[in-house]
């Protein structure tokens, strides 16, 4: 006798057995068959749903209980791993209605024992540190006791999903209605858009993330690794020694767009940007300016974090089949044992293994962003824009997109050993590299930023068909550097960023081209800060009056003014980077400074000088020792230009939390 699952069933659920249940045993008293095909495949989508919903449970918690209430990801997730799950779900069903169903006797026990075991699987999978494998142990024993269980108690099973699906669904819905919402609030303008004085230039400030300043052709590179932005900063200014904030992204950027110190906005991993800093896009959308972002850097320079704050339109995360797909933890987990089965394919068959499956995220390209970019600047209107970009192409694991091709990497595919160093380039733990190892990672990073050199030159292209390009300031650099084992820690190299306060990673490429406002082929000799950002930009902008934010212009007032050939006088500033873990660091991570490592450097008149919170200082002449490896602190600890370098840092820095951190 078939037992069928009927939807038209009415009355209270009940769950009471329906007959004698006496464990793993009773499968054998289970006849084959859940009714129809369709149905069952409904079941399973029902139990897709429910777990997505579920798996939420173990994602908030993380976020509430272990990241102060930072997602750290999409926050579309909350509609997108139950829609994930429900999709896998349903083709897990169609599948096992088509292959395993059929099977005599055994085939409709077999399918629920599978949904069920699936099921489980699912939600073990979201708990943190329990492996795939012990996950997969306990799904299999609780789905043998429970799945007889529940056919056992069919009738009451089956009104338990009819009267639960409309609730669910719901749930779904407003879920997906937050995520839009929210996003839609938080982008909207409130009140009436002031206008803008006739003539005001239009602002682009172009960040290409994790390029230091050797690297390019500006700052003489041995190759030639940047032409478009070399001939571009020949209609403006470079500055020769421009210092990051901070040698990672969040505070970096941040600085940028309020002009504050780091230590003052104390932004880290669960520590987004306050609301009580005035924005650069807040001011200038407050003088009539149009403004939007386009972020390729998903991770830490998203609209969650505050950088999004006083922007119009604002771009962060990438919403794909492919992201909705891995949102999920059995997606995840799927999307990665493909991806080992391809990369050995791939191996196999002497292909280059290059698919989508690579990586444990979805990169934005240096095209797609200068496509979403160039569209809004077409349909904006006729107001004055504030354009960021973001580049996210130079950024570990130093790989090219499709179909971008290498220019300083050998002309031949590259191994699957080859590319899996680049994937862990600075995530696995600390160890020497070999010589053959550095030099592929360092042509990889060479071969990325000419990709996004060739894209920049694209994007201004772009811009001057649009007409917009000659009425436009452009300011150009990088959030912080990247290490390649120039300098140690315990005996190993560094490798990557949020290392150090040397030179490889706070000395960044900056050039400003500003037509009628700034000066061309002219270079700026003097040390400036990236905190210098806004207050730069709204005075070039006719604007600083009144503006609120500090540090000056890298030009002063006068930015015609110019000393000698080509050379720009600039005001005699220091500059400061700063890297603190008691707010930079998310966890004790291997290779990443420790707990106690608070350490800062001053940098003016090519010296720089380090003071670390173990109250170790070092001091360096950038101009005969640009590489940072005589110390000069050991010599003469007592010498003049020390000691005025010594009374720079507590002005910078208050005294109070200077060796304490934040």
């Amino acid at each position: 006798m078939e037992t069928k699952l009927d939807y038209q069933d009415a009355g209270p659920v009940n769950l009471e057995p329906e007959a004698e249940f006496s464990g793993p045993a009773a499968w054998s008293g289970i006849e084959p068959g859940l009714a129809s095909a369709t149905r069952f495949v409904g079941v399973c989508c029902w139990a897709g749903l429910l777990t997505g919903l579920v798996e939420l449970g173990p994602i908030f918690a993380k976020i509430h209980f272990a990241q102060n209430g930072i997602y750290r990801r999409s926050p579309h997730v909350i509609w997108m791993a139950p829609v994930a799950n429900l999709l896998i779900f349903g083709l897990v069903g169609c599948f096992l209605v088509l292959f395993v169903r059929p099977i005599p006797r055994v085939g409709s026990r077999l399918c629920a024992g599978l949904l069920g075991m699936i099921s489980v699987f699912s939600l073990l999978l979201a708990v943190p540190g329990l492996k795939a494998l012990a996950g997969l142990a306990l799904a299999l024993g609780v789905a043998s006791w429970g799945v007889p269980a529940i056919l056992n108690r069919l009738t009451g099973f089956k009104r338990l999903v009819r009267i639960t699906t409309p609730w669910l669904v719901a749930a779904l819905l407003g879920l997906t209605g937050l995520a839009f919402g929210k996003e839609w609030l938080g982008a909207r303008r409130a009140g009436p858009s002031p206008v803008a004085t006739e003539g005001s230039p239009n602002i682009v400030l172009l960040v290409m993330d994790t390029v230091r300043a050797d690297a390019t052709s500006l700052y003489g590179s041995a190759r030639d690794t940047t032409p478009n932005l070399a001939k571009f900063a020949a209609q403006g200014a470079i500055f020769d020694r421009a210092i990051s904030t901070a040698p990672w992204t969040l505070p970096s950027h941040a600085s940028m767009f309020t002009g504050r110190w780091s230590w003052e906005l104390a932004v880290g991993p669960s520590r987004p940007l306050q609301a009580r800093f005035p924005t650069l896009a807040g001011y200038l959308g407050d003088h009539g300016y149009s403004t939007a972002g386009f972020v390729a850097n998903t991770f830490l320079c998203t609209r969650e974090y505050g950088l999004g704050r006083g922007f119009d339109h604002y771009e962060d995360y990438v919403l794909t089949p492919l992201e909705l797909l891995r949102s999920s933890s059995l997606g995840w987990l799927g999307c990665r044992l493909a991806g080992t089965a391809m990369d050995r394919l791939d191996s196999v068959l002497g292909r280059e293994p290059k698919h989508a499956l690579e990586l444990k995220y979805e990169r934005k390209s240096a095209a797609q962003i200068n496509g979403s970019a160039l569209d809004w600047v077409s349909a904006r209107g006729n107001r004055p824009f504030f354009l960021f970009l973001n580049y996210f192409d130079v950024h570990d694991p130093y790989l090219l997109p499709a179909p971008a091709k290498p220019r300083f990497s050998p002309d031949r595919p590259v191994t699957l050993a080859e590319r899996q160093t680049l994937r862990d380039w600075i995530t696995e733990e600390p160890r020497a590299r070999t010589a053959q190892e550095m030099t592929l990672a360092r042509n990889a990073y060479d071969d990325c930023l000419a990709y996004l050199d060739d894209q920049i030159g694209n994007f201004l292209a772009g811009l001057e068909r649009l007409g917009q390009l000659k009425n436009t300031i452009v300011v150009i650099t990088s959030d912080h550097g990247e290490h390649f084992g120039e300098h140690q820690r315990d005996g190993l190299p560094l490798i990557g960023h949020r290392l150090s306060v040397y030179q490889p990673e706070i000395h960044v490429p900056l050039l400003v081209v500003a037509p009628g406002r700034v000066p061309a082929s002219a270079r700026v000799s003097g040390a400036v800060s990236l905190r210098q950002v806004p207050a730069t930009l709204v005075n070039l902008a006719g604007l600083g009056a009144g503006s609120p934010f500090p540090g000056g212009s890298w030009f002063g007032d006068q930015t015609q003014s110019q000393n000698g050939q080509g050379a720009m006088t600039q005001p005699g500033q220091a500059a400061l980077s700063e890297f603190t873990p008691k707010t930079d660091l998310i966890s004790p991570t291997p290779g990443q400074p420790h707990d106690s490592d608070l350490m800062r450097a001053v940098v003016q008149d090519e010296k720089s000088y380090h003071r670390h919170g173990d109250g170790s200082e070092a001091f360096f002449d950038l101009k005969s020792d640009p590489g940072e490896t005589q110390n000069l602190f050991r010599k003469e600890p007592e010498s003049p230009e020390i000691q005025r370098f010594q009374a720079i840092l507590p002005e910078l820095v208050p005294a109070e939390i200077l060796d304490q951190g934040r």
